[in-house]
């Protein structure tokens, strides 16, 4: 029976249950953001202004909001930085818009974010993919390696930009300063997609920040790891040559963006900053260590942290708050391990088949992991572990990502224009998709509209996953596909 009810009882039953949060976003219900508040006696409502004298405009600065971005820029190491309203989302639709003319090229990885696929179909612009490295142990991708990205840009010397995602959603890191370095000698403009990354720049002990690497243009979740609100993000102007292109940039971001941004997003961003500047660097010191010891308890319990099972190519690394954690050994899978800590009120980003990932922040502290030792230690007890121990080749390793670039029947634009129909998934094969196929977490998608649906994709989806993780665009297992095309 579905629930009836609504979104303010759904959410104020939430907050009472006690949950700790081990998912975005990073303020973990408030730490961060309320202390100054409350301190002037203030809520973010009572902040709930528009442009009025004083209060500035986020699409023609030249006042308070001016200043709160220029000060952002200082802190994170930009040249200049821009406040979103609209989630990295609208930074990377704008970046993208913004630097690449209609029909020119991006290269891009396979796994890039729907976002980033949404802006190549806006714009009209010709996407190079190429898939990442996978981990053959535990079916992570890694991101692109700077040998494929150099063969590629060889065979594409007209690309006008590449795309980086720098860390992934399980905390993998490439090797993103050789690809800089190879992107710049052949003359592209590099983004780069560090939604994940906008905490990096705490601590020598994590991957180096993109704007340190050389990056011209990086878009963060500031919402994701640190602490302002959700839906609240910054795009950085790394380089003179993404500052050029901020004309065009801002153009795009203004008509992406609503008319009236919310001014409790903006301060949120201007508190993280500062927040970030004066606080984030002893309590991402303090963070780092109850990970370490978080990771030896669990280990002793039998648990496995997938970046221990990870071989990396050259030059990767991984982001340590990451936590990618299986209970394989003990005969339990990713969503059993989800459910069960759900049921503790320990509430995770998401799960696979074979792990679950948990996102802790600056903000997070010892209780928090106190509350998450006890659920696991709770699991490990009640659990059946196999007879024999789960190698690497018994682990039901998760597919969330093709093992290759599905074929394209017709170009994303035209697949969006053409007449549609609705079929059973299972009797999809060789038909044409005219929606993204997407399992979320963690959105990165299986299909583009315009391709051709594969035995892979079927499988995936049908078989890999399983019934409880969710996959967007498939309604009641139907998915739309060209009517005229691919019978």
């Amino acid at each position: 029976m579905k629930s009836t009810q609504n979104l303010f009882e759904k959410l104020s039953e939430l907050r009472h249950q006690n949950q700790v949060s081990f998912h975005v976003p990073g303020h973990k219900f408030g730490r961060g953001l309320s202390e100054l508040l409350a301190q002037q006696a203030l809520s973010l409502e009572a902040l709930d202004y528009t442009e009025i004298p004083g209060t500035d405009n986020l699409h023609a600065p030249d006042g308070v909001i001016f200043r709160a971005q220029k000060e952002a820029a200082r802190i994170f190491g930009a040249l200049e930085t821009q406040f979103l309203v609209g989630g990295t989302t609208s930074g990377l639709l704008g970046a993208i818009l913004g630097t690449i003319p209609r029909g020119a090229k991006l290269i891009l990885p396979r796994d890039a974010h729907k976002s980033v696929l949404s802006a190549v179909l806006l714009g009209g612009i010709e996407p190079v993919f190429i898939m990442p490295e996978i981990d053959s142990a535990v079916g992570i991708a890694m991101g692109l390696t700077t040998v494929k990205v150099l063969d590629t840009v060889r065979q594409h010397p007209d690309a006008a930009a590449i795309l980086v995602t720098y860390p992934n959603y399980e905390g993998v890191a490439c090797d993103l300063g050789s690809i800089i370095e190879v992107a710049h000698q052949h003359g592209l403009t590099v983004i780069v997609d560090e939604a994940h990354g906008s905490h990096l720049g705490l601590s020598m002990d994590l991957p180096e920040t993109a704007l340190s690497l050389g990056a011209d243009l990086a878009v963060q979740s500031t919402h994701k790891t640190l602490t302002s609100l959700t839906q609240s993000s910054m795009l950085h102007y790394g380089t003179e040559r993404g500052r050029r292109l901020k004309p065009r940039i801002s153009a795009y971001l203004s008509m992406l963006q609503s008319s009236s941004p919310s001014y409790p997003l903006m301060l949120s961003l201007e508190l993280a900053a500062r927040h970030y500047e004066t606080k984030g660097p002893e309590e991402m010191q303090r963070l780092l260590a109850l990970i370490d010891d978080f990771n030896i308890t669990a280990a002793s319990m039998g648990y496995k942290f997938m970046h221990g099972q990870m071989s990396l190519p050259e030059g990767f690394c991984f982001d340590r708050t990451r936590l990618v954690i299986s209970g394989c050994d003990l005969g339990i899978n990713g969503y059993q391990l989800y459910e069960a800590l759900e049921l503790d009120g320990v509430i995770g980003e998401y799960a696979t088949p074979l792990y679950v990932v948990l996102i802790p922040s600056i903000v997070s502290d010892a209780s928090d992991f106190d509350r998450l030792t006890s659920s696991l230690t709770r699991i490990a007890e009640i659990a059946s572990p196999p007879s024999k121990p789960i190698n690497s080749f018994e682990i039901n390793v998760p597919k969330l990502r093709v093992a290759e670039l599905p074929k394209r029947g017709v170009s994303p634009e035209q697949a969006l224009w053409a007449e549609q129909e609705r079929v059973p998934l299972s009797e999809a094969k060789g038909r044409i998709a005219a929606d993204f196929l997407i399992p979320y977490p963690p959105g990165i998608p299986l299909l583009v509209p315009g391709e051709i649906i594969s035995e892979e994709v079927l499988r995936i989806v049908l078989s890999d996953l399983g019934i409880q993780h969710k996959v967007n665009g498939l309604t009641d297992g139907l998915f739309a596909v060209l009517k005229s095309f691919g019978k």
